[in-house]
């Protein structure tokens, strides 16, 4: 997103909406939401949507080699295959439950 675009709510917005429609689909589980430890701002975005931390990994072809947080909303014990090795935080960091929806 450019600066000139961030602190108006647009990311999380776009966020929430993806995370909903996603989670309406019947064969989806969980969403998974990845940053950088560098990128606070989209843990933020993660916080507000109603994601909660599992914990962080380091994905070299993907951030040199960085710490990466590792969020999820839905279902938090299903891990799909390719989301690899999380290390687990043990973290609170979100109010939410970790549900976006219920039946």
């Amino acid at each position: 997103m450019r600066t000139d675009a961030t602190g108006q709510g647009i990311a999380t917005a776009v966020t929430k909406s993806l995370v909903e429609v996603a989670l309406m689909e019947p064969s989806v589980q969980s969403v998974f939401l990845l940053h950088a430890e560098n990128n606070p701002g989209s843990g933020r975005i993660a916080e507000k949507v109603g994601f909660t931390e599992i914990g962080q990994q380091i994905r070299p072809a993907v951030d040199r080699d960085r710490l990466t947080h590792v969020w999820a909303i839905g279902d938090l014990e299903f891990r799909p295959a390719d989301l690899g090795e999380v290390a687990n935080t043990n973290s609170q960091t979100s109010s939410g439950n970790g549900r976006a929806r219920t039946g």
